[in-house]
């Protein structure tokens, strides 16, 4: 019966691979250090992204369904850090992964999965939407507001094409695609960012950011701003930021015509590594530029005076 399971869970990851991989998010500990985890399984190719000593780590590595899967962990510069041996759940659908983390020291690992990733797509002649979001498992309450972002999402738009095609006034078709990605999820902090590229017909696409922060408090999902993790000296932190988009060349900051308000800062998310803040195309800079991101490490909030509660929520 179990090698029954396993050659059912396989077929299944076989037939996903040829229309979207799984994708999960898993929290847990190595060690007795807190961690967070995202896997993509597509066949028996993994990738992913883990977050720790400071920096993101890119996951790539292959499953041989009764063995261990292999997970390497690459940094930017394409060094190799950690490795990961971890045994996948197979009788619940990769519902948790355990074995050894060695990054010099093996250590032992259990991860449970938090959340799934659900696509959405629809298509209608020159329409097409299609929207990838987390459906929670644990906590379940965050699906209230990002199931219901999502879906709204995608039917305004498809709505919207639909209306225009049907005025006889559209050019080229329409098309979305929108990737809500979990940066942090505790069981009562959420950060989250949604990244959507969109065409209607217009000289070239376009793309913009959704920032989603939450806290649950007494049952009820709040939305975590910037004044409640940044309450105060953010004339502080908008001068740092503007001095990273001109070390960056971002062309409207340099020049004088943009400048940086708490508006301009809504787009953030957070996650161990502290603050990341996004700007798409004609935010700061025109089209040709591309988006901007800056990250805000605790340590250079610290350096730079700037008190902040990010750990006060995030434990």
């Amino acid at each position: 019966m179990r090698y029954f399971v396993i050659f059912v869970f396989c077929l299944t990851l076989t037939l996903a691979q040829d229309l979207n991989p799984d994708r999960f998010y898993y929290r847990g500990t190595v060690g007795t250090e807190p961690r967070q985890l995202e896997l993509v399984i597509n066949n028996q190719e993994l990738s992913g992204r883990v977050i720790h000593s400071g920096q993101v780590w890119r996951l790539e590595g292959n499953w041989a369904y009764r063995g261990p899967a292999t997970l390497h962990e690459i940094d930017a510069e394409g060094q190799k850090g950690g490795l990961w041996l971890a045994k996948i759940d197979t009788e619940n659908y990769a519902s948790t992964l355990t074995g050894m983390y060695d990054h010099g020291e093996a250590l032992p690992f259990e991860l449970t999965k938090v959340a799934d990733y659900v696509t959405s797509q629809w298509i209608q002649s020159r329409i097409e939407a299609t929207v990838q979001y987390p459906f929670f498992l644990n906590p379940v309450l965050f699906n209230e507001v990002i199931q219901t972002a999502a879906l709204e999402e995608q039917q305004s738009f498809f709505l919207e094409g639909q209306d225009d095609e049907a005025k006889g006034e559209m050019s080229n078709g329409w098309s979305l695609e929108s990737d809500y990605h979990i940066h942090y999820a505790s069981e009562t902090v959420l950060s989250l960012l949604n990244t959507r590229s969109f065409y209607t017909g217009g000289a070239h696409p376009n793309m913009d950011y959704v920032a989603l922060n939450y806290h649950i408090k007494d049952n009820n999902i709040i939305p975590l701003g910037l004044d409640q993790l940044i309450p105060d000296h953010q004339d502080k932190l908008i001068e740092y930021i503007t001095n990273e988009l001109k070390g960056q060349d971002a062309a409207w900051i340099i020049d004088g015509s943009e400048v940086l308000d708490k508006f301009l800062l809504t787009r953030f998310t957070f996650s161990p590594l502290g603050f990341s803040f996004y700007f798409p195309p004609y935010a700061v800079g025109p089209y040709v530029q591309g988006p901007f991101e800056v990250l805000v490490s605790l340590k250079t909030l610290e350096s730079l005076g700037i008190e902040n509660n990010l750990l006060s929520f995030m434990q």
